[in-house]
């Protein structure tokens, strides 16, 4: 009767047949047995599982950015130069120096507009006042008028009555 073991080893085995229990034994080396994988299941869409199915799983997943070293905010071209550097900068102090005029002149343009609002406003401040204070002497005049006549009257009243 024929019986069979599987042993596990580091090495090969010397011999192919050894004598055991008093019989012949065939030795036979067996490469590595792998249980087989359990599938994975994925629960997606019919067309999500064919895509999956037709794309080749070989190629290697793509490189993240920290591994690169590439800067994914980063324009896509050539590297600055230190010419173009150069360039820039003197680009940055023109366009500073352009602001600097467009800003003072805006700023001038709007002072003097408000300078001459300011002055008109006082203007018409001051012809208002000055209208204000002409109503207000007419009226003490025609006040002091009146009290004068009133002062007359008074007056005559006496001077009859002491007759």
């Amino acid at each position: 009767h024929h019986m069979s073991w599987r042993v596990g080893a580091s090495q090969p085995p010397p011999q192919s047949i050894m004598t055991g229990f008093q019989n012949d034994v065939v030795i036979t080396q067996i490469k590595e047995l792998k249980p087989p994988e359990p599938q994975q299941q994925l629960i997606a869409s019919s067309k999500t599982h064919r895509h999956l199915r037709a794309t080749p799983t070989s190629k290697p997943p793509p490189k993240s950015n920290i591994e690169t070293g590439k800067d994914p905010w980063a324009p896509n071209g050539p590297k600055p130069s230190a010419s173009n550097t150069q360039d820039g900068k003197q680009r940055l102090a023109e366009l500073q120096e352009k602001l600097k005029h467009d800003l003072s002149t805006e700023m001038a343009q709007q002072l003097e507009t408000h300078a001459q609002a300011a002055v008109q406003a006082a203007a018409a401040s001051s012809l208002t006042s000055t209208s204000n204070q002409d109503q207000r002497i007419a009226a003490l005049e025609v006040g002091l008028k009146e009290i004068k006549g009133q002062n007359a009257q008074f007056n005559q009243w006496f001077q009859q009555a002491e007759e």
